[in-house]
């Protein structure tokens, strides 16, 4: 009788953990090369471009260290180095087109690539830190 028991109590109590709540799973970690990361926050300012601009985002291709992008108005691109959690971009270059929509959005956005020299990532948000580790840029991975 004993051991039907305890057969019992085990199988119950396997049961009861089964059928208990599970912690909601996390969306994993991208990876911050090869991942379109579409820019959300400049400093402490949400970032939604109106329907007539483009979005500005970022790419770092780790074949020869070159980042790619797009600031608002024009293109940019560059080199970058990575070693751990520490990033730094450039020289970068963009092309020189004037527009109606963007240029102040894009002056801000240069500048702040300009002063990159960290990352974190926690599941689809990646953050650009500067030398103090505080946040200057937040993207989000987007599929395009």
């Amino acid at each position: 009788m004993p051991r039907l028991l305890h057969t019992f109590l085990l199988g119950s109590s396997l049961l009861l953990a089964a059928c208990a709540p599970r912690p909601q799973s996390t969306t994993p970690d991208q990876p911050l090369e090869h991942t379109y990361w579409k820019l959300t926050q400049l400093g402490t300012d949400p970032v939604q471009p109106d329907n007539r601009m483009r979005e500005p985002y970022l790419q770092l291709s780790p074949e020869q260290h070159r980042v790619s992008g797009f600031s608002g108005c024009n293109r940019l691109a560059g080199q970058y180095q990575l070693a751990g959690t520490q990033l730094s971009l450039g020289p970068l270059i963009s092309t020189r087109m004037a527009c109606m929509q963007g240029m102040a959005l894009e002056s801000r956005y240069m500048q702040a690539l300009e002063q990159v020299r960290g990352w974190q990532i926690t599941g689809r948000t990646l953050t650009l830190l500067d030398a103090q580790q505080q946040p200057l840029l937040q993207f989000e991975e987007s599929h395009k």
